[in-house]
């Protein structure tokens, strides 16, 4: 970990008091982490115009070196052209920033949910990137070292098949397995949805007969309250 250049600071303490002021609960589960960039990360000037900044991990490139805000539209909307209907914008990690600022532009009735497991980047991203208009967002939500199954929740929530995800693999390197497990974890439960779907569609008319064969004996039982505790000792 390293700790904040001086020229980052100014930008990483405006973004902070914004998430502070919106997310107060989530900031204090985080105080504590927050303030330390990322290892191997290497911010840069972007080279069409030094006030923007771009950077590397691992010698690779985050965003483009000359126009990351450009990129990050042109990038978007390559993914949301995937699924134009979903109301749901997932980002798995977000680098800077640029994607969800692009999104904050130019997509301002949709929600948008930014999962990062590890909150040195949240740092990095505050200190680059200003985060203004994304928080100016609606519906926001921050899954900020949250667990796979508490982000899967939080999905199936707003309706996984209302989402379109967000998978830069550049933005995943630092985490690779918690993204690769979240995504396996996202994947199946997409799969048995459609498989209860077409189950429903091919017997629901048979459950139906049947249990409208069953009412009267339905109506004449005592119901399963009978058997409460009865095996307490088992």
């Amino acid at each position: 970990m390293s700790e904040l250049l001086e020229d980052q600071k100014q930008l990483y303490e405006k973004n902070l008091k914004l998430f502070k002021s919106r997310f107060s609960e989530l900031y204090k589960l985080l105080e504590k982490k927050l303030g330390n960039l990322p290892e191997n990360v290497e911010v840069l000037s972007c080279k069409g115009d030094i006030s923007k900044k771009t950077g590397k991990y691992n010698n690779q490139l985050l965003h483009s070196a000359y126009n990351p805000e450009r990129e990050g539209e042109k990038l978007l909307q390559a993914e949301i052209s995937k699924n134009q209907n979903a109301d749901v914008l997932v980002f798995y990690g977000f680098g800077l920033g640029y994607l969800p600022l692009a999104a904050a532009k130019n997509h301002k009735n949709k929600t948008l949910v930014l999962v990062e497991p590890d909150v040195d980047w949240l740092t990095l991203a505050f200190a680059t990137t200003d985060f203004s208009e994304i928080f100016l967002q609606n519906n926001l939500i921050f899954c900020i070292e949250a667990d796979i199954q508490g982000v899967l929740k939080l999905l199936e929530k707003l309706g996984l098949k209302n989402c379109c995800f967000v998978k830069n693999p550049i933005y995943q390197d630092h985490n690779k397995k918690y993204f690769q497990d979240l995504n396996s974890l996202i994947n199946r439960n997409v799969q048995k949805d459609s498989i209860n779907a077409r189950t429903l569609k091919v017997f629901s008319k048979l459950w139906f007969t049947n249990m409208c064969k069953n009412l009267t004996h339905l109506a004449d039982s005592l119901g399963i309250k009978i058997y409460k505790d009865s095996a307490k000792e088992l």
